[in-house]
């Protein structure tokens, strides 16, 4: 089922997974409508539905046209990404540039997942781990913007502790120059007014010094 290309519209019921749905799609700059009514369904496209959207949906009749895409709290990461034709994930790479929060990118291959900041090491590793385990990638690298103020040295300390045995790859990166423009060479958002997130995107397209596999 070919999905890329093709209108989508968006009817989930859940406020939450709605929520999440709206983040992701701005992550991917992945657009949709959210229909009005029946009568306002296209003939053809992509409809994206969760469970209660679905089962109040049953028993009319919908466009012929229109291909059925359900999301659930347990596979909306995979969803999302195979709506931009992304059906198999390689590798997750992370983006993190440290400062009074430990801001952060999530890749998946070349599409940018998530973006943010937290303010302890633990709610990054247990993004990175929901990640991991929604959308099973052969790889996870997390790299990490060191620079001569040291900031890093603290954070590698938790960050290293934390990952242990869980195979994830870390890398150091010179982080010098990254809060510039983002490259055009990813899928999704490029435009932040947040130089933090800039760099974290930057980031996580450089290559750098391979520290360890945790």
């Amino acid at each position: 089922m070919a999905l890329t290309g093709k209108s989508k519209v968006v009817a989930i019921c859940d406020p939450r997974l709605m929520k999440t749905f709206r983040s992701l799609s701005d992550s991917m700059e992945l657009t949709f409508a959210v229909p009005e009514s029946l009568e306002s369904l296209p003939e053809e496209g992509v409809l994206v539905v969760d469970d209660e959207c679905y089962r109040l949906l049953e028993g009319h009749s919908l466009p012929p046209g229109l291909e059925i895409v359900k999301l659930a709290s347990d596979n909306i990461l995979v969803k999302t990404l195979e709506l931009i034709g992304l059906r198999e994930v390689g590798v997750v790479v992370a983006g993190v540039d440290l400062g009074l929060s430990v801001n952060y990118v999530i890749f998946a291959d070349n599409v940018l997942l998530k973006y943010g900041s937290v303010r302890e090491v633990s709610e990054l590793v247990k993004t990175l781990m929901e990640v991991r385990s929604s959308i099973n990638p052969r790889s996870v690298v997390v790299k990490v913007g060191v620079s001569p103020a040291g900031l890093h040295e603290t954070f590698l300390t938790e960050l290293l502790n934390s990952l242990r045995g869980s195979s994830f790859d870390i890398m150091l990166i010179d982080e010098h120059g990254t809060s510039g423009r983002c490259p055009t060479s990813y899928v999704g958002r490029k435009t932040f007014k947040n130089d933090d997130i800039k760099a974290c995107v930057n980031i996580a397209l450089r290559e750098g010094l391979r520290l360890a596999t945790w």
